[in-house]
């Protein structure tokens, strides 16, 4: 209702322009729709293929990737995908390589340090605090840092499913919203003896 009035109380004021994007479509409120609103919609499609592999192009830009993830082969992945899709996509299988690439770290410095006390005993802790405070590091197997395809499907594949859901409870919502507009308009019909009118015709033979 505030959009509307701040939208309403511009109208007469020349070399304004107000844009707005969306792309859940089927959720905007009819009355953004009116006449001096939000009047004129222009509808994009879904970026194509060679769309796709560009906009994959620009996320993985300067990335570590793995040599055999190709743009080719992501776009062939996400037909339906949107730009932001495709961002979010990049991010998730960034996010899924370097957990990946932080648990054996994690995991090792925690073996390291739970041999070491039971070989040495109770001085070892001390020792190890000291080579803390020393900028010692325990020596870790060099792993590194790649984003390889099983992130990129993974993160294509929790999108999918994500987006699976959503579809479902929104198809349930719809649901319930025509049913209740149903009764609404059943209610709306009923006479005075709280039955439906009679439709239709009757017959008198002789």
């Amino acid at each position: 209702a505030q959009l509307l009035t701040e939208m309403d109380g511009i109208e007469g004021r020349e070399g304004v322009i107000v844009l707005a994007a969306t792309n859940r479509p089927e959720l905007i409120d009819p009355a953004l729709l009116r006449p001096g609103r939000f009047d004129l919609v222009v509808e994009l499609e879904y970026p194509n293929e060679e769309e796709r592999q560009a906009i994959f192009a620009v996320h993985i830009r300067g990335k570590a990737i793995a040599p055999d993830v190709t743009v080719e082969e992501l776009a062939s992945l996400t037909p339906g995908r949107s730009g932001a899709d495709i961002e979010a996509i990049c991010r998730r299988a960034a996010l899924l390589a370097l957990r990946e690439w932080i648990a054996p770290k994690i995991a090792m410095t925690r073996v390291q340090i739970t041999e070491t006390t039971e070989e040495e005993g109770p001085t070892s802790l001390k020792e190890s605090e000291q080579s803390q405070e020393t900028g010692a590091s325990p020596v870790l197997p060099a792993i590194h840092f790649m984003i390889r395809p099983e992130h990129f499907a993974r993160a294509i594949d929790e999108q999918r499913e994500r987006y699976a859901v959503q579809e479902e409870a929104e198809e349930s919502i719809n649901k319930q919203a025509a049913g209740r507009q149903r009764l609404i308009e059943m209610a709306a019909n009923m006479d005075g003896s709280g039955r439906p009118p009679l439709r239709g015709f009757r017959l008198w033979l002789a």
